[in-house]
């Protein structure tokens, strides 16, 4: 980031992993010992239990927490660094051009021909970066990477969580493995952004249902409601439905498609049986692991 400047509003900061029930808070230490009993390294995380926990993290139903270095950044404008960067040395994008088919140039020179609406890209190497998306042209991984429809919500905080009263870290907020909140508050301009995760028992099966899909034009309002609840119950001096002035509370909401594979690794590297194509796919909803405590954070991008 400093090397290249990057303007993506990037925060060097901490995290925490806040475990909001019994059952978790002993799930997470029981990771968190089999890692070191592995030979993992878990000097730069600190651990808070209680009242410690609840006055570190400032969430009252906090069980215990973990705090280690982390970082944010608004992910349009990093990608738009990467883009601008890369056609600045050379390369061409394409929008809407997607690619329907790969097939094997007729040149028997090794290359591939890469068809699409506008016509037939040839290349010696090609990339699958479709993630969620990438068993359209690889049906081999049908079986095991699917899509799954991730949702995000941006706040405008009331002056309990504003100003100085900001939060200065990001949150996993976990009831469950598979059932918690990400939440981080944009240093520049105060708003909060609020993830959820891919369950939640309260949820209405159709609901649930619904996150195996490819369909990103429209958000889930019963997702949005049981959102905003949650984060009023852990924030209860943030008041989402009662106290807020005009201006604050939910800003906006969205939806998109992040990929999921059977044993939450991604794919990445040679496809061995096509010589010439690779892929990096399948990230489950966060670009690489981001503690040895637990994994399934999401970090929409």
């Amino acid at each position: 980031m400093k090397k290249h400047n990057v303007q993506c509003d990037f925060n060097l900061t901490t995290t925490f992993d806040v475990c909001m029930t019994p059952q978790f808070a002993q799930y997470e230490a029981d990771s968190l010992e089999a890692y070191k009993c592995a030979g993992g390294d878990v000097s730069h995380i600190k651990f808070y239990e209680g009242k410690d926990a609840q006055e570190k993290t400032r969430i009252s139903g906090a069980v215990a927490a973990y705090e280690w270095p982390g970082g944010s950044s608004h992910p349009a404008k990093l990608a738009q660094f990467l883009l601008q960067s890369v056609i600045d040395q050379g390369a061409r994008l394409f929008t809407f051009c997607p690619a329907t088919k790969i097939e094997s140039s007729e040149e028997s020179d090794g290359s591939w021909d890469v068809h699409t609406p506008r016509g037939v890209v040839r290349a010696e190497k090609v990339v699958h970066c479709t993630n969620a998306h990438a068993a359209l042209l690889l049906p081999q991984l049908e079986p095991y990477i699917r899509p799954n429809r991730a949702q995000a919500h941006t706040l405008i905080p009331s002056p309990a969580l504003a100003a100085t009263s900001s939060l200065r870290s990001t949150f996993s907020l976990r009831y469950s493995l598979y059932h918690f909140y990400s939440l981080i508050q944009r240093k520049g301009d105060g708003t909060l952004v609020l993830g959820v995760s891919r369950t939640n028992p309260t949820l209405s099966e159709k609901t649930l249902a619904s996150r195996f899909s490819t369909d990103d034009s429209d958000y889930n309002h019963e997702i949005s409601d049981d959102a905003l609840r949650s984060f009023g119950d852990l924030f209860p001096y943030y008041n989402s439905k009662t106290s807020l002035a005009h201006g604050e509370g939910l800003d906006h909401a969205w939806t998109g498609i992040i990929a999921m594979t059977t044993d939450s690794v991604p794919f990445v590297g040679a496809i061995e049986s096509l010589p010439g194509q690779y892929i990096c796919a399948g990230f489950n909803g966060h670009g690489k692991q981001c503690s040895p405590v637990s994994c399934e954070c999401p970090q929409l991008i």
